[in-house]
């Protein structure tokens, strides 16, 4: 049997406006988390003329949006090894469980920097490498996970594989953690969010369900908070793929976060679970 791994280019486009480009998006869903965009005249419509000013193939496969600062663009891929048609057999006869098996022998993750005007690469950095990776559904990727970027600073996150802080300035990696495993079932999918010193993120899994906070200097966990409201016994309705944000509620700000049948809400700095919702019913593999 043949198997195959079609590497898809991905292309980047950008407003034709030249004045709206002024703007800093520094994360999935813009400046404030909630998909805002300053100013007006954006184009509604595309084509591979309309609506359009430059367009870059990037190698590789990923979901995950790009992030702008200044005259920089940010975003992820990974580059996907297939196993050899002997080592897939391996892993066929050895695979005991109903499990989907995931036929790579590695995937290699990236983050791309592109010139703003002109959409020129200008770099292509290999962060991480994972050997015999989890599988992912066939209509996501390694690097859907969107990085958030500040002054100096880009915050990669692919899930279980890892997040990886680069220096924007002098491209090197600063600090990587590869200690917080999940299980994904369908590959990743939470985008990170930046709250003071802290990069934070919701690692709900089908095994474990979570919220942490890594310190931004170092990547080491500020704090590390488990799901505490119950589920259904089934685990593929434990797992989820929702991005935090930052709410100011009642003059306090709050993280909320969306798990697996519930809503959260935790004190930043510290974690600290302040209260929590139930959907009411059934809610799991959600995104927001």
């Amino acid at each position: 049997m043949r198997y195959l791994i079609t590497l898809v280019s991905l292309s980047l486009l950008c407003p034709v406006h030249h004045d709206l480009l002024a703007a800093d998006w520094p994360q999935w869903r813009g400046l404030d988390g909630q998909g805002h965009a300053q100013g007006a005249g954006y184009p509604l419509k595309w084509s591979e003329t309309e609506g359009v000013i430059w367009k870059t193939e990037i190698p590789g496969r990923g979901w995950s949006s790009p992030v702008i600062w200044k005259n920089q663009i940010w975003l992820t891929m990974a580059i996907e090894i297939a196993s050899s048609l002997e080592r897939a057999a391996e892993r066929m006869k050895a695979n005991k469980s109903d499990q989907p098996l995931t036929l790579l022998d590695e995937v290699k993750l990236h983050v791309v920097c592109l010139d703003r005007e002109s959409g020129r690469v200008l770099q292509d950095i290999e962060v991480l490498t994972e050997r015999d990776p989890q599988w992912v559904h066939k209509l996501n990727s390694y690097a859907s996970p969107s990085p958030v970027i500040e002054d100096g600073h880009l915050y990669a996150h692919f899930g279980t594989f890892g997040t990886v802080c680069v220096d924007t300035t002098t491209n090197k990696v600063l600090w990587k953690n590869t200690d917080l495993k999940l299980m994904h079932e369908n590959g990743p999918g939470s985008s990170t969010y930046l709250a003071g010193a802290h990069v934070i993120f919701n690692g709900d899994g089908s095994d474990v369900q979570f919220v942490v906070a890594l310190d931004k200097t170092t990547g080491k966990v500020a704090w590390k908070t488990p799901r505490t409201g119950a589920m259904h016994d089934n685990v593929q309705f434990k797992k989820n793929y929702g991005t935090p944000l930052l709410v100011d509620m009642n003059g306090k700000s709050t993280l909320v976060s969306n798990g697996a049948d519930w809503v959260y809400g935790y004190e930043p700095a510290t974690g600290k679970e302040l209260w929590k919702r139930s959907y009411g019913m059934l809610g799991f593999s959600l995104s927001s």
